[in-house]
């Protein structure tokens, strides 16, 4: 009779080559022979990860946790899987429960559990985690990206400044970081220098097309669109196929007010790939623009349903639902924008205006008054800045 452990070597096997009911079905008979065997159940779990079945991956790792629950490793397993599924709390309950444990890999846990509080915009605690990996893996570079991302969205320019410079002197030859420091003097609208460094980049390595993108933005800032869109031609050398650069060259024209131009490029995106929300995105605030309000909407509606759940998604679709007349639906995609972002004046704003068409008048009075209340806050910081 055949042992539990050849049928998970065979079901480790058959995973590795991607064929998971056939792993599965060893593991099951696995199971059988040694129920209590928690190599079985993890191993299951993780063939469920593999197939995108992360609910039925659920029931194996607790499994696990049930028979060994003094393991971290289970732990960090099961937040894997809740991350995968968008629990994001639990995620990091069982993250901090592994590292409780003295997970053996603490820098996976602080990285994951970093990006998720990132996500959350939990940022002090991301910088936390960020520093901690710092601390355990003083050389990785991509770390001190990752710490540099918080502070830039916490508007401590100083500190991310330095973390970037850290990646540099870190790895001088690599135009990924030099590339990763132009997005951060773009992001403060030091254009020239993030020019500079896409330069050094592109020096490094003439075919690292995410570069010329950069190169092109700036240069766009700079309203120095020859040379934005000779970058964007050399995108389209290096990489015919990519569909983001003619996102990119469509939302140039759109400001241009090239508009023609401007949808030729946007279709040639979702021609390449029908799949990327932002080209949806981009097509739909072009429509917004031309007040084809209800190809707008579907546009935007594609990208929601694409995953680009952000409040300007949900703001864009509003603007297009109230020119419709479509009050309800407007105010609902407000209140998402809202939601996503609950410092955006103009999401309240522009609620404040369909409730006080509606006859709303408490409710327009409360919208007004939070959206002053996000202007005298910004005021304020510009003052003590």
């Amino acid at each position: 009779m055949e042992k539990a452990t050849s049928y998970l070597e065979k079901a480790a096997l058959y995973g590795a080559l991607e064929q998971e009911e056939k792993a599965i079905n060893y593991v099951n008979q696995a199971i059988q022979l040694e129920p209590e065997n928690t190599a079985g159940y993890s191993l299951r779990s993780m063939l469920y990860v593999q197939l995108e079945q992360f609910r039925n991956a659920l029931p194996d790792i607790n499994k696990c946790i049930t028979l060994e629950p003094e393991y971290a490793g289970h732990y960090f397993d099961r937040g894997f899987i809740y991350e995968l599924l968008k629990e994001y709390d639990k995620a990091i309950s069982d993250y901090s429960k592994a590292l409780l444990l003295d997970y053996d890999e603490k820098q996976l846990i602080y990285r994951d559990r970093g990006n998720l509080y990132f996500k959350l915009k939990e940022y002090d605690k991301a910088i936390s985690d960020f520093s901690e990996l710092i601390a355990l893996e003083p050389d990785n570079v991509e770390h001190y990206e990752s710490r540099a991302s918080v502070y830039l969205s916490l508007g401590e320019y100083d500190k991310a400044g330095l973390d970037f410079d850290k990646m540099i002197a870190l790895d001088s030859d690599s135009p990924e970081a030099y590339n990763e420091r132009a997005n951060f003097y773009s992001a403060i609208k030091e254009y020239d220098k993030a020019i500079a460094d896409c330069n050094t980049a592109i020096s490094l390595d003439n075919t690292f097309f995410l570069a010329y993108f950069n190169r092109a933005a700036s240069y766009i800032q700079l309203e120095n669109y020859k040379k934005a869109f000779e970058n964007y031609d050399m995108v389209m050398k290096i990489d015919p196929d990519d569909e983001t650069v003619y996102i990119n060259r469509g939302n140039a024209y759109k400001s241009l007010k090239q508009y023609d131009k401007a949808l030729a490029d946007f279709n040639m995106a979702i021609e390449k790939d029908d799949t990327n929300p932002a080209a949806y995105f981009g097509r739909a605030s072009l429509y917004e623009e031309l007040e084809d309000y209800k190809q707008a909407v579907s546009d935007y509606t594609k990208a929601i349903d694409m995953g680009l759940e952000d409040e300007n998604s949900y703001y864009g679709r509003g603007n297009a639902y109230q020119q419709l007349g479509r009050y309800k639906m407007a105010i609902s995609d407000y209140s998402q924008a809202i939601c996503a972002d609950p410092n955006y004046k103009d999401a309240y704003l522009k609620r404040a205006e369909i409730y006080h068409l509606i006859g709303k008048t408490e409710k327009t009075i409360e919208d007004e008054a939070a959206a002053q209340k996000i202007s005298d806050i910004s005021r304020a910081k510009r003052v003590v800045l």
